[in-house]
Formats: C-alpha cells, structure tokens, sequence
C-alpha cells in the first residue's frame, strides 16, 4: 500500500467524484481510479459503491476511511518533522486558500513575499472551505487562509486575522433594488437567485450564525465561474450573495451595482497555523501577511 494510494482514496471521500478527485490531486482519472483498484484488491474489498448517479462507501469504505485519516495525519506529521532536518524542507511552503487568489491583494502579497524570499518553494492550493479545513487536520499543509467565522475553533490551531468582508448583494441598475442604500437580508429571501458555487454552504452557515436561516439553495441558478454568473445577472431580474471584494470585482464597470446588507454578515479573512510543528518558513509567511494586511490604508475587502 502506498501513501499516496490511500491520499487519493481520502480525496475521492471529500469530493465524492472520481474526476473532481483527480482534477484536485493533478492527477488523470485513470490513474488515480487504478490506486483505488490497487487498494481494493489488496484488501479484498470494495470501498465505494458506484453508479451512474450517486457515489458512496460501502461499510467496508466507511471502516477504511476512519484509519485513513489516521494514518495520513500520521504520515504527514513524520514528514513535518523529518522537515526539521532536511534543508529542502525547511525552503518549502504548502498553503491552501478558499477561492479569493483573485481578491483582497492577495496574489500581490504572494509575489511580494517572493521577491524577499526567492529562495522558497511555494505549492498554492485553492479549494471549498470543507476541503481546506480537511487538509489543514490532515497535516497535508503547512498554511490555511479562510474565512475564520467558518473555520472551526481548536486549541491546536492559532488564527491570524488578516483582513475584514461581509456579505452583500449584487443586482443590475434596472433591479428594482437597485437604488437602496442597504436592504435586509430576509427582504430577499424569495427573489430568483443566481448564485456561485461553492460558495453557498459557506453563505448559509455564516448566515446561521447571525440567527438568519435561509435556504439559497432552493431553486437558485448555481454557476462555478464568476464572470459567467456577472453576464447573466445584467441580462436578468435575478440577484446574488457575494462578498464585498468579489462584488466590488465585478462591479467595477458599472454595469452591476453591490448593496449592503442592514445586517453587515461579517466573512473575515485568516491566516491559520498549527500552535505546535509550523515549520519557519510557515511562520516567516505569517510575520509578512499580517505587515502586508497591517499596512493597507483600508484593511477590509470592500
């Protein structure tokens, strides 16, 4: 059996799809469908149940999953640690991120931290906050960054807070809506939604939070790329939850308008850190994101 083997195994739990399972691991399909075949005939047993339209683990999946994770946990902290004492380890540096490389400065505070640094290897991730959170208990990263209102609190882990957002809405001029200066967000509750995905879980629980239970997911139009969702907002009477960064992204020609909601739905953004194990190199990155963030005249995403 090899590490790597049961790593794709884990993925294909997170994402329940063999190809969104490779797409992640940049692996093709084939190949990573032949570890799990490898992994199934070691042990005699099938882990998942398939078909055309649903994939799940069989019990013996459910048992193999459990150790899994153990055994990656496992594996990772020996990697951390013999890191300690290889020279190219200490120059290597693994982050994860929620989907926002595009916004709050973050791909110049990446480069900027490069042009001090040239000598570090950087392996940047983006993915679902579920997946982050997965990867960061799995030691499989060195650095998270995410909303810190969704990242779940333990002792283990320290949260650096990086820079502010919230929720808003984003509508074209011609919504009837459009000329509010801030509207609630139960106002909204039944208009036709477009929304991105993977976005809406993350909307829904920072929203549950706050004592506002709203099903976005009921008969809303759910796209996965954000241009694509801004054309068809102009074209339609629809409206969209997005944070204030991406709403002020796409915004910027004034052919979408962003307005506020009453209840300002905070979605921070954070570095997270393991308390014991984060290598140097980790740390060096942690010093010069919160400067970078410190030093913006408006440390907020909007």
């Amino acid at each position: 059996m090899h590490i790597h083997s049961v790593i794709y195994f884990l993925a294909v739990v997170d994402y329940q799809s063999f190809s969104q399972a490779a797409f992640e691991q940049n692996i093709a399909q084939s190949s990573l469908s032949k570890h799990i075949q490898g992994l199934e005939d070691e042990f005699h047993v099938k882990l998942f149940n398939r078909n055309k339209h649903m994939l799940s683990l069989t019990e013996a999946g459910t048992v193999f999953a459990k150790y899994a994770e153990q055994l990656v946990q496992e594996y990772n902290t020996l990697r951390n640690r013999m890191d300690d004492y290889a020279e190219s380890g200490k120059l290597s540096l693994r982050i994860i991120s929620v989907p926002v490389l595009q916004m709050y400065d973050m791909s110049t505070l990446i480069a900027q931290f490069k042009n001090v640094s040239p000598e570090i290897r950087i392996t940047l991730i983006e993915a679902p906050q579920p997946t982050v959170i997965n990867e960061m208990n799995r030691q499989n990263v060195d650095l998270a960054i995410v909303r810190s209102n969704l990242f779940p609190k333990k002792d283990h882990y320290e949260i650096f807070p990086l820079c502010e957002d919230e929720l808003t809405m984003v509508c074209n001029p011609r919504h009837p809506l459009a000329q509010r200066d801030e509207i609630s967000i139960r106002e909204i509750s039944d208009l036709p939604l477009i929304l991105l995905r993977p976005g809406i879980y993350d909307y829904e629980t920072g929203l549950k939070q706050l004592g506002l239970e709203i099903n976005l997911d009921r008969n809303a139009i759910q796209l996965h790329n954000i241009f694509t969702l801004a054309e068809y907002l102009r074209d339609t009477d629809s409206v969209t939850f997005l944070m204030g960064a991406m709403a002020d992204m796409i915004c910027a020609d004034g052919t979408l308008v962003k307005i506020p909601f009453t209840e300002h739905p905070p979605f921070p953004l954070a570095v997270v850190a393991r308390r014991q194990g984060t290598t140097r190199v980790a740390k060096q990155f942690v010093e010069f994101a919160l400067r970078f963030y410190a030093d913006r005249p408006d440390r907020s995403g909007n």
